[in-house]
């Protein structure tokens, strides 16, 4: 049986290592240091009754469950299609450009696969329109970071803007003589 001892002072848990067994009080709840029974891997887990709740990890559980709870797997699964600070980011956890969680930037994949390549090191992708989630080939325009600021990419801007003031104009008259109009590439 592991020696019990009373853990108080939550500051010192991370800078000191907790003994097996160690009695933590909660408001509601007391929880003691333990390790899981499979992976070995020590967290707190809450006391029912003077017993422990679980003798296993949430992860070495729904793994004997059968439940992996990433991915399409999810119960708060939306397609792989998360929004964040405006950017839209695609589920590809292989991707090397992923997330903790799995995610890439929309933008980015659009340029490397308009490109053939990867984003070279160092480098981002810049919205030209600056909306974020206009990810049109157009729009995004690949840069070192040191060159990534307004004043440089001014003439960029301008001349992408050129490109659409005729393109508009050419639908204006297309409409106004009822001419059929293609989009994309034949």
């Amino acid at each position: 049986m592991p020696v019990m001892r009373k853990v108080t002072d939550l500051n010192r848990i991370t800078t000191d290592p907790v003994m097996l067994g160690a009695i933590r009080k909660g408001k509601n709840y007391n929880h003691i240091w333990q390790s899981c029974q499979v992976c070995g891997k020590r967290r707190w887990v809450r006391i029912r009754r003077g017993k422990p709740v679980s003798f296993r990890c949430c992860a070495c559980a729904n793994k004997e469950r059968g439940l992996e709870r990433r991915g399409s797997n999810s119960e708060h699964w939306k397609g792989g299609i998360h929004i964040d600070n405006g950017y839209r980011k695609i589920y590809m956890p292989d991707h090397r450009k992923a997330d903790g969680h799995g995610y890439t930037y929309e933008h980015i994949l659009v340029w490397e696969e308009i490109h053939n390549q990867s984003l070279p090191e160092g480098w981002l992708v810049h919205h030209l329109n600056g909306i974020k989630d206009d990810n049109r080939p157009r729009n995004l325009l690949g840069m070192p970071k040191r060159k990534h600021s307004p004043a440089l990419t001014v003439k960029e801007v301008q001349g992408k803007l050129r490109e659409v003031e005729i393109e508009n104009r050419q639908l204006r008259r297309a409409l106004e003589t009822n001419q059929m109009i293609w989009f994309g590439e034949n």
